[in-house]
């Protein structure tokens, strides 16, 4: 399990996050929404799945993660590389745009009964979230402020 060398984010951390990010990508999903065709859905799933991924890849934070203290990071401690960001968000966005949202609800419930409070994404893509305000330091001597002692 996790716990023993990071924080994880709690799921109303990840909710609040879930949230902030909505807020961010209203005006797209509004936008979209005016125009409720095959390829304007498909257009918002692209859109979607290239914030997520972009964010994850640059710094492991969505603008809602940032602000909620959480990060995401590999189950090995180090940073999600571009392809981990690429499935984890790609099963994310499909997920949630296959069930008319209803996975997209279900794969973020998952994290309040995980053992290691991963949702469905994050269990594919091998990840996890862990919070990030704390600056404390890992067993190993490395300079990552996000693992703890």
């Amino acid at each position: 399990m996790a716990r023993s060398k990071v924080t994880l984010a709690s799921g109303g951390r990840r909710i609040g996050a879930a949230i902030i990010d909505g807020v961010v990508l209203s005006p797209v999903i509004v936008g979209y929404a005016l125009l409720p065709t095959v390829s304007a859905t498909l257009w918002l799933a692209v859109f979607c799945f290239g914030y997520f991924a972009t964010h994850h890849v640059r710094s492991g934070r969505t603008f809602g993660k940032y602000f909620m203290g959480i990060k995401v990071m590999s189950t090995d401690f180090a940073d999600i590389g571009i392809w981990t960001a690429v499935w984890r968000a790609g099963f994310a966005t499909l997920l949630a745009f296959l069930t008319a949202g209803i996975g997209g609800i279900i794969d973020l419930a998952w994290s309040f009964w995980d053992p290691d409070g991963q949702t469905l994404h994050d269990k594919v893509a091998n990840t996890w979230v862990i919070v990030t305000d704390q600056g404390e330091v890992d067993p190993y001597g490395t300079s990552d402020p996000h693992l703890r002692r």
